[in-house]
């Protein structure tokens, strides 16, 4: 005000005014059924905690949810739903022995595998992506499927792995696009952007140069994420 300047504690100011609140209001009662907890509803009841005490809870991420007077409330509970496969099911059976299975080396080869497959002179019957940097590459007979598999020097620097396939269960791979916003101008650098991506799988693509962008706010990075159903 002027040329003074007014400094306000906000959680102290909470605190202190709740315990004013407190003792005009006299105890509190609250009648419920056993076992049963208040979720939601309108309360005129103050909250005792102080500012700190709210956003240290919430950004905790730990322990149980409360609700707007502190009363603990069950947290969301997910049931694990599962279904039995007989046994004689057999998909893509027709394929066993007929196709291979390949992880590319990178993103960028995934998406030009039609394009290496016709340079190198490679006749398939059909390619199949399968999530992640997986493709079933499906050969006419059976003996062409086994002389491309032979063939290393040819496909080893399109795939880190192939193998014939048998009705193997695979892996669950998927390719996420985090989207990044909010960094900090002196951090935009493709080696933080990196690290970021790390957190969450395996970087598959961070853009390179910005100076040209037009937007700066946002920016995505690739990731693979792998998980097992094993």
């Amino acid at each position: 005000m002027g040329d003074f300047k007014l400094r306000i504690n906000v959680a102290r100011f909470a605190l202190e005014n709740s315990e004013i609140e407190a003792e005009k209001e006299g105890p509190m009662k609250m009648s419920r059924p056993p076992g049963q907890n208040f979720v939601g509803g309108n309360f005129s009841v103050r909250d005792v905690r102080s500012y700190k005490d709210v956003v240290g809870a919430s950004n905790s991420g730990s322990g149980s949810a409360v609700n707007s007077v502190g009363i603990p409330v069950a947290g969301p509970s997910y049931a694990e739903k599962f279904i039995i496969v007989p046994d004689r099911v057999e998909a893509f059976k027709g394929c066993q022995g007929l196709a291979v299975v390949g992880r590319a080396v990178d993103l960028e080869t995934l998406v030009d595998i039609d394009r290496l497959l016709s340079i190198a002179k490679i006749v398939v019957a059909n390619v199949q992506y399968l999530g992640g940097l997986s493709v079933l590459i499906s050969f006419h007979e059976k003996e062409s499927a086994k002389q491309f598999l032979s063939g290393k020097n040819i496909w080893e620097p399109w795939f880190s792995k192939l193998d014939l396939w048998k009705g193997q269960t695979l892996p669950f791979e998927r390719v996420a696009w985090l989207k990044l916003s909010g960094v900090p101008l002196h951090l935009f650098e493709a080696d933080v952007l990196s690290q970021v991506g790390e957190v969450f799988g395996k970087v598959l693509h961070v853009p390179k140069e910005f100076e040209e962008d037009q937007d700066l706010s946002v920016v995505r990075v690739g990731v693979l994420i792998v998980q097992s159903w094993y």
